[in-house]
């Protein structure tokens, strides 16, 4: 089974307030199959910081994938160039890039690349595929010098989305 964390920012003085709601919403999630492994807060660091890892009874669930990289100082135009020759590989091996974005405001040098793909299985499988390419290997090997960080998050499309929309309306045109 996949397993999923998440990091929650709460906010200052609302820590307990969480653990009240979460101490609730747990037995409703692990009735639907999800099992909460582990529920963690800093200490050291930044406070009010809250992890919890899940394990998801399905990663077919599972449409869309937010990357968030933390770029080095002076390194977003050279991680750009990487992605755009990592990005068609990717592509022909079964992900969509629906976007990706870079803060004007905010943390600097802070990119998100959002990713739809068939399964979360698809992170792995697609991921060793591609090494297997000596294009995506010769530019995927700059990378660690670009980045301070990586973060991934699963996610559902919401009905509300412009494309769930957009599906809703084409079906009701056909219907």
């Amino acid at each position: 089974m996949p397993y999923v964390l998440v990091r929650l920012q709460c906010r200052y003085g609302k820590t307990e307030e969480f653990q009240e709601i979460m101490s609730h919403l747990v037995p409703v999630l692990e009735d639907r199959g999800w099992r909460l492994h582990g529920a963690y807060q800093n200490r050291i660091g930044r406070l009010n910081k809250c992890y919890d890892l899940w394990e998801m009874p399905d990663a077919n669930h599972v449409s869309s994938v937010l990357v968030r990289l933390q770029c080095r100082y002076g390194k977003t135009e050279e991680f750009q160039e990487i992605m755009s020759h990592l990005v068609p590989v990717l592509e022909d091996r079964g992900w969509r890039l629906h976007g990706a974005y870079q803060n004007r405001i905010g943390r600097l040098n802070k990119c998100y690349d959002l990713w739809e793909m068939p399964d979360a299985n698809h992170v792995s499988s697609v991921l060793a595929l591609a090494r297997e390419d000596p294009e995506f290997r010769k530019w995927a090997a700059g990378l660690p010098d670009c980045l301070e960080e990586e973060e991934l998050e699963y996610m559902n499309e919401l009905p509300y989305s412009v494309a769930a929309r957009e599906r809703q309306a084409a079906r009701a045109a056909a219907d």
